[in-house]
């Protein structure tokens, strides 16, 4: 893994979370609405369900809920060792236009704006700072992290 992709990991690790977040949100919406009947078609039942038709949304949004804070100590923990590896950076223009861009999550114009720089200026820094940035010895990877899947199965 490269020194871009290590710290662009927290944006996407992000993204993920808020996907899940949205998921959830679908998915504590279904739990609460009352499922139709289908007279269209013929239905003939073998076995009993003695379950409530909730009761699967409510299994879902508890192994979502599982996923979601397993995603966010991950997340965390990857923006603290992120910040950690930027840290001994001497110039402290190259420290904030990678925490910007890559902890904040923020677009070129924003950083040229909040620095008072050029873009040019700006992408000299990140050049820089990209050079000088050492990754630390067991960088987080996320996509070697076992995550939840939403059915509740493990996937990398």
């Amino acid at each position: 893994m490269d020194k871009k992709e290590y710290l662009k990991q927290h944006r996407l690790l992000n993204r993920i979370i808020e996907i899940d977040l949205e998921e959830l949100k679908r998915i504590r919406e279904l739990s609460v609405s009352v499922s139709s009947i289908a007279f269209d078609r013929d239905y003939v039942q073998t076995t009993r369900n003695t379950r409530a038709p909730f009761e699967k949304w409510l299994d879902k949004i508890n192994i979502l809920e599982i996923k979601i804070a397993n995603e966010v100590n991950l997340f965390m923990d990857l923006k603290l060792q992120i910040l950690e590896t930027i840290e001994p950076l001497e110039s402290i223009d190259e420290k904030l236009v990678l925490n910007y861009r890559y902890v904040k999550g923020l677009e070129w114009d924003e950083i040229c704006s909040l620095l008072f720089a050029s873009e040019r200026t700006v992408y000299r820094w990140h050049g820089n700072a990209l050079a000088k940035l050492k990754l630390p010895e067991n960088p987080i990877n996320i996509k070697s992290c076992q995550l939840m899947a939403v059915d509740g199965s493990e996937w990398q």
